[in-house]
């Protein structure tokens, strides 16, 4: 699943700002899915340019006008679509694994407690 589908689907909920779906990102997808401004505006302007999404420009009193984004009926559908054929792949980061990937370059006492600490999380 990219970008795009992830957008279409927080868009699906209602709609929102890029900010607001940045947000979103942050609170509900941050475990498994890690996604900032520089590859969420673009996946909006590409939805926006294939009729999946409109924007509207809101004007703020005193702040800059936004932009507030809304899925089409069109995105409906091409989320739905991806989300009935997407293959359900089980990605997951872990800072422990790329701790012990250079577990070389540190010292044994660290290593020792970088151990010791995914000990403590397991229980």
């Amino acid at each position: 699943m990219d970008t795009k589908t992830l957008c279409l689907g927080v868009l699906s909920r209602g709609e929102a700002s890029g900010y607001e779906i940045k947000k979103h990102f942050e609170e509900a997808f941050s475990h498994y899915y890690v996604a900032g401004f520089g590859s969420i505006y673009p996946a909006l302007a590409e939805l926006n340019k294939r009729g999946m999404i409109t924007c509207t420009d809101v004007i703020q009193e005193r702040r800059p006008s936004k932009k507030v984004y809304q899925i089409t009926e069109k995105g409906r559908e091409y989320l739905e679509k991806d989300l009935l054929e997407a293959y359900p792949r089980h990605k997951v980061r872990s800072e422990f694994m790329v701790l012990l990937t250079f577990a070389h370059l540190l010292p044994l006492e660290r290593l020792a407690e970088v151990v010791e600490l995914r000990k403590q999380d397991i229980r």
